[in-house]
């Protein structure tokens, strides 16, 4: 199998600047299994034999999270720390939810968001194509292609912060998930005999591949008296740039379902506009309507 792997770079563009996150890892987890028969060859006793990712933690629990909270940008050490625990609830809902990584609703990391990048998403959901794809938002596969054989997702990463000046704080993140998935319904079906002579099965019961998503992405956290916002949501700097690539037996196009796995299929990302400034409460109305 080839290499599964996929990059989501968020080295974001911000407002008269760009923002670069350097990296947490010293190395990336290689993707596809060791030559038939070597050691170390995952299997779906052993999903994770043969990776560096092996002794990663399980979970949220490979998030690293600021070891204090002060006062940043317009927001005391509180709301510092509830904007933390934001990014991280929304990384866990979009990368390690059990119902969003089979392909559900996605509504967990809807009700974290921004309403107008829950829109965005939900279109992306409805409708997903090349230039609103999911995959940008959220760690999710195909089930007729592609099934997790553990319930373990390995990962490593942290979570850092510094001010936005008067418009707020950014939170930085890092992290990388590794998945270990088998071929779904759809690979096992017969495919043509490339020597002839009718259709071959190929028994994909002992197939193991692992996929890889590093998200590096930036949140801002707007002044909410001074931009209409919805407090302690976090609003996603758009991302730089993304890419994948999928296990060979993934199909070539991103189904209706939005499945994440697929053959060098480059992105485009989306372009997140800010929220409008106000100069009082009194003029708020929804994130992001003109000022009246």
């Amino acid at each position: 199998m080839r290499n599964a792997l996929l990059v989501l770079l968020a080295a974001a563009a911000v407002l008269g600047g760009v923002l670069v996150v350097r990296p947490v890892l010293t190395r990336t987890p290689e993707s596809a299994a060791s030559p038939g028969g070597a050691p170390g060859r995952p299997t779906p006793e052993q999903p994770w034999a043969g990776s560096p990712a092996e002794p990663w933690p399980v979970g949220a629990a490979g998030i690293t999270m600021p070891d204090s909270t002060p006062a940043t940008g317009v927001f005391d050490e509180q709301q510092v720390a509830a904007n933390l625990a934001a990014v991280k609830a929304h990384l866990v809902a979009a990368d390690l939810d059990p119902q969003v990584m089979a392909g559900g609703n996605g509504q967990q990391v809807l009700d974290l968001m921004q309403p107008q990048d829950a829109d965005l998403l939900s279109q992306a959901l409805a409708h997903p194509d090349t230039g609103h794809d999911p995959a940008n938002w959220l760690s999710r596969f195909d089930p007729a292609w592609a099934v997790p054989v553990t319930g373990e997702v390995k990962v490593q990463g942290k979570v850092g912060f510094e001010s936005d000046g008067d418009r707020g704080m950014l939170v930085h993140a890092d992290v990388t998930f590794v998945y270990a998935l088998r071929p779904g319904p759809e690979a096992a079906k017969p495919v043509p005999d490339p020597n002839g002579g009718g259709y071959v099965r190929v028994d994909a019961s002992r197939l193991v591949d692992r996929e890889i998503v590093r998200r590096v992405q930036d949140f801002r956290f707007y002044d909410p008296k001074r931009y209409r916002v919805t407090p302690g949501r976090p609003w996603p700097v758009p991302a730089a740039s993304s890419a994948t690539t999928g296990a060979s037996w993934a199909p070539a196009t991103c189904s209706r379902s939005s499945c994440r796995c697929g053959r060098a299929r480059a992105t485009r990302c989306r372009a997140a506009r800010p929220p409008t400034r106000t100069t009082g409460p009194s003029r708020c109305r929804t994130a992001g309507s003109a000022a009246r």
